[in-house]
């Protein structure tokens, strides 16, 4: 798995990075063979925002939520790619 972070209009966050790293293992247990999923967040009028792609083989899934909370947003994107 290849994970790719981008933070845009905020300082990059290690703590983020590292949650959103665990929230990605868990999609592993989705998808079979290589996997990249990249991640980008900001923050935005409304709040917090993440977006996730996941790109693999013969597959393309994109996720993305705004929240009052960076971590929220990352679970409730997450959430979205595993109900697809």
């Amino acid at each position: 798995m290849i994970i790719n972070f981008s933070f845009k209009h905020m300082d990059a966050s290690e703590a983020v990075r590292t949650y959103a790293n665990e929230k990605s293992e868990r999609l592993k247990n989705y998808f079979k063979g290589k996997i990249h999923v990249t991640w980008t967040f900001g923050t935005e009028k409304a709040g917090h925002s993440a977006h996730c792609h996941l790109l693999g083989n013969s597959m393309d899934y994109f996720g993305e939520a705004t929240e009052g909370n960076m971590y929220a947003a990352i679970d409730f994107t997450v959430d979205k790619i595993e109900t697809q």
